[in-house]
């Protein structure tokens, strides 16, 4: 009894056992995406952890910046982030720490927008101070700067948003201009031109002094009335309205001003002509035109049958919303489209169908999108044909063959039909007479056509000039794939220019090439298993290929655990429970007297032995190793002496 003493726990003697087969896989594990580029605003995201469901990780960021919503897992999942904004004109990185591998997180620098209220200063020639408003935001820095001597600020450089005083030295001399740039903000400064020595008066009125203008646009015009000699400057306040010429005037005397057309809602901008202001009031955008009418058309009637071998005009009626256009075409030489080529709403499609002095006829012309079956009966005396031979089967090199047409001498006939690869030769004719078929030699797959000579279907079949395309591929399956997955390069051998193609695999096995053209190779790829044992049969080149993965995981039960045996010789049966598709192996730690004789297939079953007789004084044991993934138990034998 030495085996029952090494087995902890356990009693000897029969009874079951049930063991879970550990995982012996390595913990491997990857991340997506491994890099992540974020806008200053910051946001939110997700990284995607792939690994083995046994197996556990952690998760750590180095920067107070971005938080993690979870730190720690097992198997597969899903690790949320949030990053706060980037108040930096600089751009930022951190390192996301996933088990061994890091995840590299990129924040992108703030902007600085700058504005600056009033928009423009327009001040009289005494000069002086004015505040402005710099808005932007509290980490951006900004300089500023004016490009003329005549124009100072108090201030020249600072952070965020601020008010800063702006000095306008007085001017004697003409109007003049100059910009303060703070940031990347631009501020227009004009001031007008000292006054001129004259005893009369110099202020100015206008009239009118405001106008209207519709969303078109266009150019406007007031009066304005002032000393002779006094000097007069416009400036507009509204950028879309702009100033005609110079701008300044002398006097009395008209400014002129252009309107730039309104796309949006109405709109009102001031025009100051030396500080006397003109108001612009301009007319919102025309609301859009109406959407067109659904268009949904029918004529009637549908087919004209029996038309009578004369000729005769035919009317179509067509129903259609208002402004709902329409076209009428006929492609038949016999029938003409004499009224209503083209028209809109209801309206009514003459056709005019030819006299017929032949067969029964019939085509199809088209109004309004709708088909227009026209059927002509035969002439009085119809003509009849025959022809011969009604088929042709040339070789793939080519070929030409005469067909005999059989008629009276008064009937005409025609070929159609023929395709680019036949040529036949005449056309059409009166009376009896031969068609010489020419077919040029065929370098595709084969190919079949009909062609209609005298009325007469003749077929022509030419067979393919590819050549014979066979197909071999190994291996021809992948058995016993891990459960983790795994790849294999199947090899496709064939004739150059033979295309071949993969198809009917499930979504847990993809291939590398699923189209080809000759010998190739193509690597089939069979995704990690969670699951039971699953198979699957599909095609590569035509050719059947199987691949068979093993399950995620398999338990096993054994029962009994142990035998005590008579000294006789013994058949015995040792039953072994598991999932299907989880194999099962059997062996014997001494086969000189402990023989196996059956084991089950995967998923189970009853696992035979026989003990030979015992002859010798003292007793003896042995084991029968049950095994499977990831599992191993002996089942210990033990037989009586003689």
């Amino acid at each position: 009894m030495a085996i029952c003493a090494s087995i902890a726990a356990a009693r000897c003697g029969s009874g079951s056992t049930t063991l879970t087969a550990p995982s012996v896989q390595r913990c491997a594990l990857t991340i997506s995406p491994g890099t992540l580029t974020l806008d200053a605003a910051g946001g939110s995201g997700a990284v995607t952890v792939t690994t083995s469901r046994e197996c556990q990780w952690t998760a750590s960021a180095s920067a107070p910046w971005i938080r993690l919503g979870t730190t720690s897992g097992q198997g597969p999942g899903t690790i949320s982030y949030d990053v706060d904004p980037n108040r930096s004109t600089t751009p930022r990185n951190t390192v996301v720490a996933i088990g061994e591998f890091r995840a590299t997180l990129t924040q992108r620098a703030a902007s600085c927008p700058f504005s600056l209220t009033p928009s423009s200063i327009a001040i009289g020639p005494g000069g002086g101070e004015q505040t402005i408003s710099l808005s932007t935001e509290d980490f951006c820095s900004w300089t500023a700067a004016s490009d003329v001597p005549w124009v100072t600020v108090t201030r020249t450089a600072g952070n965020g948003s601020d008010e800063l005083q702006v000095r306008v030295d007085a001017n004697a001399g003409e109007l003049r201009r100059g910009t303060l740039t703070v940031g990347d903000a631009s501020l227009p400064i004009e001031q007008q031109a000292r006054p001129v020595a004259n005893p009369t008066s110099c202020a100015v009125t206008l009239a009118p002094s405001a106008s209207s203008v519709t969303s078109a646009g266009g150019p406007i015009t007031t009066s304005v009335s002032t000393g002779a000699g006094c000097t007069w400057t416009a400036v507009s306040n509204a950028s879309w309205v702009k100033i005609s010429g110079s701008g300044t005037g002398s006097g009395s005397g008209p400014a002129t001003f252009s309107v730039d057309p309104n796309t949006g809602a109405a709109r009102t901008g001031t025009v100051m002509i030396s500080g006397v202001p003109f108001t612009v009031s301009q007319g919102g955008a025309a609301a859009p035109p109406p959407p067109p009418p659904s268009c949904t058309f029918s004529a009637a009637p549908g087919s004209f049958t029996n038309v009578a071998a004369a000729g005769a005009t035919l009317d179509v009626m067509v129903t259609a919303p208002t402004g709902c256009a329409w076209t009428a075409t006929s492609t038949l030489s016999w029938v003409a489209i004499t009224q209503g080529a083209s028209g809109s709403g209801d309206a009514t499609v003459k056709l005019t169908v030819q006299l017929n002095s032949g067969v029964l006829r019939s085509g199809t012309v088209t109004v309004a999108g709708q088909p227009i079956t026209v059927t002509q009966v035969a002439a009085a005396s119809p003509c009849t044909f025959t022809v011969a031979p009604t088929s042709y089967n040339p070789p793939v090199a080519g070929g030409t063959t005469q067909i005999a047409v059989t008629t009276t001498s008064s009937c005409a006939w025609t070929v159609s039909g023929a395709p680019s690869w036949i040529s036949a030769t005449p056309s059409g004719a009166t009376g009896n007479g031969n068609v010489s078929l020419t077919v040029q030699a065929n370098t595709g797959a084969g190919r079949t056509a009909t062609l209609t000579i005298a009325g007469q279907p003749v077929v022509v079949t030419q067979p393919s000039g590819l050549p014979a395309c066979a197909y071999t591929i190994n291996p021809s399956s992948f058995s016993n794939v891990a459960a983790a997955g795994g790849n294999i390069s199947v090899a496709v051998t064939t004739t150059a220019g033979c295309a071949w193609s993969v198809s009917g695999n499930p979504a847990w096995v993809t291939a590398s090439t699923v189209n080809g053209s000759g010998s190739g190779t193509t690597t089939i790829t069979v995704q990690a298993n969670t699951g039971a044992l699953r198979t699957s049969a599909f095609t590569i080149a035509g050719q059947n290929f199987t691949v068979t993965q093993l399950p995620g995981a398999c338990t096993y039960t054994v029962t009994p655990s142990s035998f005590n045996l008579p000294s006789g010789a013994q058949n015995k049966t040792i039953t072994v429970s598991t999932q299907a598709g989880c194999p099962v192996q059997a062996s014997s730690s001494d086969t000189s007297w402990l023989h196996i004789t059956a084991t089950p297939p995967a998923g189970g079953g009853d696992v035979d032995f026989t003990a030979d007789r015992n002859d010798a004084s003292t007793a003896r044991t042995a084991n029968v190793t049950i095994s499977g993934l990831a599992f191993t138990q002996n089942v210990s034998v033990t037989q009586a002496k003689k």
